[in-house]
Formats: structure tokens, sequence, C-alpha cells
């Protein structure tokens, strides 16, 4: 199974994909890798630094959008560019939580070449699913 597929013609001010993920774990990865290749080459960034990762959500839709928001968020609050994002994902009772930590650096724009600046999500746009075991999730990152 791929981890994602770009979604042309979507939406005109940003870029859509379909992410998968055998459980919900690797689907919020693999989510987080996919907005961090948009705004910039991983390649380009070192495991110099980690922050904590410590999301609490009432449902996985909201977990789900959370982590990306907190990527968001360190990237345009912080200066801080992200490499790679390892999580635990658990469900209790009512609510779903993520703990891990995202690796990175802080963003040097001498080093670092940023490919699209993303301002948020199409909630609208945003589908998450189960199917046949494993999760799919359609987002569009805007910039």
């Amino acid at each position: 199974m791929s981890k994602f597929n770009f979604l042309p013609g979507i939406s005109a001010t940003g870029v859509a994909f379909e992410i998968f993920g055998r459980n919900e774990r690797v689907l919020l990865e693999n989510a987080a890798q996919v907005l961090i290749g948009v705004i910039i080459d991983p390649k380009a960034v070192r495991n110099r630094a980690k922050e904590l990762v410590n999301l609490r959500k009432i449902s996985f839709e909201e977990l789900f959008l959370g982590l990306l928001t907190h990527l968001i968020f360190l990237r345009k609050g912080r200066n801080f560019i992200a490499k790679e994002v390892k999580v635990g994902v658990t469900h209790e009772d009512s609510s779903w939580s993520a703990q891990g930590y995202v690796y990175g650096e802080k963003f040097d724009p001498l080093h670092h070449k940023l490919k699209m600046e993303i301002e948020s999500f199409n909630i609208n746009l945003l589908n998450l699913a189960k199917v046949n075991k494993a999760w799919r999730a359609q987002v569009v990152f805007e910039g």
C-alpha cells in the first residue's frame, strides 16, 4: 500500500492528498510526512532537536487535525521545521490521544528553502474513513 496520493484539481488555492495508514498511528505519521513534504524537502532538515507531542481530543478526526495544526504551530510560532514525527495513539473511553515527538531543527532561511507555507486546512474537504481495517484520509492543505 502506498503512503499517499496527490489529488490534482481538488483545490485552486491549496494541495490535496489522499493518505493511507494500516492503523491510526501510521495514518497520523504518514499525514505528518505529507505535510512536512509540502512545506520543505525533509532531506534538508536534520534531527537536531525534538518537540513533545501530547494531544488529547474527543474524536480521531480532531486528533488528526490537532497533530497537523501542531506542526504548523511549530513552524510558524516556534520557528521549528520538522523532519519526522513519531507518535503513539490510544483510544480510551471517549477520547483519543497522541503522544510522541516531532524531530527537526530551528528554521534557518540560509539552509532551508520552503516549498510552500501552509496556513490551514480546508475542513469542508476533510474526509477520514476506516476501509477494510486500514485508514484513509483526504486532506487539503491551504497556503
